[in-house]
């Protein structure tokens, strides 16, 4: 297993990755944004009112 989470832990830091799931339901596709909301991003963001 640390292998495999060691593989996955180092796709996850790139920029941008794919993910395919087969749940065998047939075909579709979808795409999701996410952002990094890591401790300083977050006391950055802290610091002003809007």
């Amino acid at each position: 297993m640390d292998g495999a989470l060691a593989r996955a832990a180092a796709r996850m830091r790139q920029t941008s990755f794919r993910l395919e799931l087969d749940l065998h339901l047939g075909t579709g596709t979808a795409r999701m944004l996410a952002s990094d909301l890591s401790p300083e991003y977050v006391r950055f963001n802290a610091e002003y009112t809007t």
